[in-house]
């Protein structure tokens, strides 16, 4: 200020950091509980249709090899699902199984 005035001095302000707002990546939306009782109410329908039930692990559902893997066993059917999922459509002890063994 100088002596004689009353100057004000006018401070810009900084703009707003945006680095603490979070960025949706994807469009996708959640599938829900919809989508897990679909996959519980195919998969004990499938008990029915086949004789034999296999559990695996993969790394890389996209690979090449799993692909092949798709290919050898085209009369079978994949069902491709969260591990609870899968238990709860299974049974999760003796008592809740859905066929024997």
């Amino acid at each position: 200020r100088s002596q004689g005035g009353s100057r004000q001095i006018h401070v810009a302000k900084m703009p707003r950091s945006r680095r603490d707002r979070p960025v949706a990546l994807t469009q996708t939306r959640k599938k829900g509980r919809g989508k897990k009782d679909e996959l519980l109410d195919a998969l004990r329908e499938a008990i029915d249709q086949y004789t034999h039930a296999f559990v695996f692990e993969y790394s890389n559902m996209r690979t090449t090899a799993f692909k092949d893997f798709r290919r050898e066993f085209t009369d079978s059917r994949f069902f491709l699902g969260r591990n609870r999922v899968m238990q709860l459509a299974l049974g999760r002890s003796e008592q809740e199984e859905v066929a024997e063994h």
